[in-house]
């Protein structure tokens, strides 16, 4: 049967089929993105009668007045269930009647307006690329940009392919980063015009194909601010009130034996 497998991974319940607002950390080569036609609850309520599929943080889901083209993803571990699923929404298109036990779906598809598989469109968002626009070019006639990596537990491949792919590119990498905790890898990487201007223009070629890229940005930027330090005032310790306080303010500086606060006194 054409669509068996996407119905025994359905079945199984061990693995649901989830959607999410976020696509971090997820494999873009198992990544099917879901652009709405504009009503994240109308599909929310058409996904909750599709077995085996699961909102995730659906609460986090609220539509947005300024986002008009809301967009979520699925990751699919099985291959061949990400082809039927791609299967069923081309029936759909194409007006042909779903087979039996997946009307629910097509409920679900007069919700999209496009399903597809991640791709290159996916990893330069369009108010990144309105900066990376107005960028210019180094004495060099090198473009700095940063490309967030999948990442996986272990990420000496995912490094070093998307290293490759840079170097093809005829760029350098600059500096790189690992955090763990927040599952981010990172690249910050130097870039010839030719290859900056794919990226801009959205050619399907060069970097922003590479699979171990989950997303192009402009170079990260810290602004720091810079107080000049002012000697502390001398506080005169005057006498310790007498009587039984009325009220006490406590002081939270965690530093012991510390000049007191004109507001960290007794009062009566």
């Amino acid at each position: 049967m054409e669509l068996q497998r996407l119905a025994q991974l359905v079945a199984s319940g061990r693995d649901p089929l989830e959607l999410r607002a976020d696509p971090a950390g997820l494999a873009p080569e198992r990544l099917l993105v879901f652009e709405l036609t504009g009503s994240v609850q109308n599909f929310a309520r058409a996904a909750g009668q599709v077995p085996g599929l699961e909102l995730v943080a659906a609460e986090d889901l609220d539509a947005d007045e300024f986002d008009t083209n809301p967009v979520l993803y699925m990751l699919i571990s099985d291959a061949t269930a990400f082809r039927q699923i791609l299967s069923l929404w081309s029936r759909f298109r194409a007006n042909q009647e779903l087979p039996e036990g997946y009307a629910p779906w097509r409920n679900l598809f007069a919700q999209i307006r496009e399903l597809r598989p991640w791709g290159p469109q996916d990893r330069l968002s369009p108010e990144d690329r309105a900066v990376l626009s107005a960028e210019e070019a180094n004495a060099l006639g090198m473009y700095r940009v940063e490309l967030e990596l999948v990442f996986r537990a272990t990420g000496n491949a995912v490094e070093h392919e998307a290293t490759a792919a840079v170097i093809q590119a005829g760029g350098a990498v600059v500096s790189r980063a690992r955090i763990e905790g927040a599952k981010y890898h990172a690249l910050l990487v130097d870039i010839p015009g030719a290859e900056f201007a794919r990226i801009i223009n959205g050619e399907n070629n060069g970097l922003i194909t590479a699979e171990t890229v989950m997303h192009i940005r402009p170079q990260s930027a810290v602004h720091l601010t810079l107080f000049e330090a002012q000697p502390a005032a001398q506080i005169a310790n005057g006498p310790a009130p007498a009587g039984e306080p009325i009220v006490a303010i406590f002081d939270g500086v965690p530093l012991s034996a510390h000049p007191p606060s004109p507001r960290a006194t007794l009062g009566r």
